[in-house]
């Protein structure tokens, strides 16, 4: 009898766990797009693939895509990373969301970009990234 009983308080626990889970909605649009930036600071292409949409992997694998993209990059250097990285204004409609982001950098050069995301199988995806104007602070 008291094996039933554990039994079944066991398997309330796991079907509860599963649906816990199951129901969590991941990061948002906004902590997506302020990990993208981050990424690209960092020249951290295995995670800028991992949070972009099929648009922007252009049809390649993941270990190609780092491949081409350290081969693209080998030459720029890393700047110091940036000081802030901040949503100036996120707008979400159903499963698509428009960010833009100020990026600072400690040396005062400041960058405005425009993430578009999408919600595909139910988390944020990077779709389109674009600078929007860059320069240096006073």
């Amino acid at each position: 009898m008291i094996t039933v009983l554990v039994g079944v308080v066991i398997f309330i626990l796991v079907l509860s766990l599963v649906i816990i889970v199951a129901r969590e909605p991941g990061p948002s649009a906004g902590d997506v797009a302020v990990s993208y930036e981050a990424a690209w600071s960092r020249l951290d292409f295995k995670t800028l693939w991992v949070l972009s949409g099929e648009e922007l992997r252009d049809r390649m694998s993941l270990d190609d895509y780092i491949v081409a993209k350290s081969a693209a990059y080998a030459s720029t250097p890393l700047t110091q990373p940036p000081s802030t990285i901040e949503i100036v204004s996120l707008t979400i409609e159903d499963d698509y969301a428009v960010a833009h982001t100020s990026v600072a950098l400690t040396v005062g050069a400041q960058a405005t970009n425009e993430i578009e995301l999408a919600r595909r199988r139910g988390r944020w995806l990077v779709v389109a990234y674009r600078l929007i104007s860059s320069g240096r602070t006073v």
